[in-house]
């Protein structure tokens, strides 16, 4: 089954290619194979998306001759709407609800990685996953179910 990874951060507003990737798991299951390097040094989704593809190709269980990257023909004009209209670049959620109508029309929900706290991987309405923060060992997962 294919699924559609997007990292992104609402504040400020940015997000990575979208990355489509066969894996017939669990997205948690996925996300627990990569080192815990993929997910941290920083929180921007263009540079965590190209540390997940990389880390790909070291785990193989997944088949890396499937990948694909697409840019996301996102309207950013919307920001300067919402600067106006508020008069403030803080955008957070408003952000969030264009991204979510931007990607709507897919056939499937892509899985958003919020990459901010509370740091947790969404699809539609559905939280697939949160990432522990904070002290863990190597043995221990570093996604793990919501709640």
């Amino acid at each position: 089954m294919y699924r559609i990874l997007i990292f992104y951060r609402a504040e400020p507003p940015s997000l990575s290619p979208a990355l489509s990737i066969w894996w017939p798991g669990r997205v948690i299951e996925l996300f627990n194979l990569m080192p815990p390097e993929v997910w941290g040094n920083g929180n921007m989704p263009e540079g965590r998306c190209v540390y997940f593809i990389g880390a790909c190709f070291s785990v193989p269980e997944i088949d890396t001759n499937r990948m694909e990257v697409w840019n996301l023909p996102l309207r950013w004009d919307r920001l300067e709407e919402w600067e106006r209209t508020h008069g403030t670049r803080v955008f957070g959620e408003p952000w969030l609800k264009w991204l979510f109508e931007e990607v709507g029309g897919w056939e499937k929900p892509p899985v958003l990685v919020d990459l901010d706290p509370p740091y947790h991987a969404t699809q539609g309405d559905e939280v697939l996953c949160r990432r522990l923060v904070g002290q863990y060992n190597a043995r221990q997962q570093l996604w793990v179910a919501p709640g």
